[in-house]
């Protein structure tokens, strides 16, 4: 859901019916029945999913895998650019994922090169993997910037849903992703609603202050798109 003030965002779980099945008819099915389970607690609320499960076809647009970015690597989908910055223990980035087909999570590097310890994106600059969303956001955030359309149709909205992005609860869930296009739709309508368009190209450009090095002790956080 979108906020008005920083992180421009808040969270709430929502209990739903879930079937299993990865084909996009049952998917579909499940983010209809998240959504119907969201509207019982916010009646009136505009909600979208964003994800190749949406209903509709804007949030199959701004999946991370659909959305495209231009940068200095070319123009390529926000998920190859995100899996090609990632940097490990004993490699990366992987530039090599922006040309390949099919999923970039399937690259083999991806899972062979040790604990993932940071990221540095097609602007050079550095993110440490602090277990949060940072990285990703500023990404998916630009990439609204170039598709104006896009940003203005999020507008539309008030709360955003990713079907395949789970949260531990209670120790339930054992994956435990971090990265989210719901999220970065949140923060893209929050700040533009606050600031414009001026307000979220200085979100992108903001340099992070005295980033530490890359620690290798971190964990590795894997993420849903």
């Amino acid at each position: 859901m979108s906020s008005q003030m920083p992180p421009y965002f808040s969270e709430r779980l929502a209990t739903f019916e879930y079937e299993a099945g990865r084909d996009h008819v049952t998917q579909a099915k499940n983010s209809r029945s998240l959504i119907a389970a969201i509207s019982e607690i916010e009646p009136g609320a505009r909600v979208i999913e964003v994800s190749t499960a949406s209903s509709l076809p804007l949030g199959v647009r701004l999946s991370a895998l659909n959305l495209l970015v231009d940068s200095v690597w070319g123009r390529h989908s926000v998920e190859k650019v995100f899996q090609a910055s990632k940097i490990f223990e004993f490699g990366g980035p992987f530039l090599e994922i922006l040309d390949l087909p099919g999923s970039p999570k399937s690259h083999p590097k991806l899972s062979t090169s040790g604990k993932l310890t940071g990221f540095v994106g097609p602007d050079g600059l550095q993110f440490v993997a602090d277990g949060t969303s940072i990285f990703y956001d500023r990404l998916y955030v630009s990439a609204l910037i170039q598709n104006s359309v896009l940003l203005e149709e999020i507008l539309n909205f008030d709360i955003f849903t990713d079907l395949r992005f789970t949260k531990r609860v209670k120790g339930f869930v054992s994956n435990q992703p971090i990265n989210t296009q719901a999220r970065s739709c949140a923060i893209a309508k929050s700040i533009f609603v606050e600031a414009g368009m001026t307000g979220l190209k200085e979100y992108v450009l903001s340099r992070p202050k005295d980033p530490p090095p890359l620690d290798t002790s971190l964990q590795l956080f894997d993420d849903w798109e």
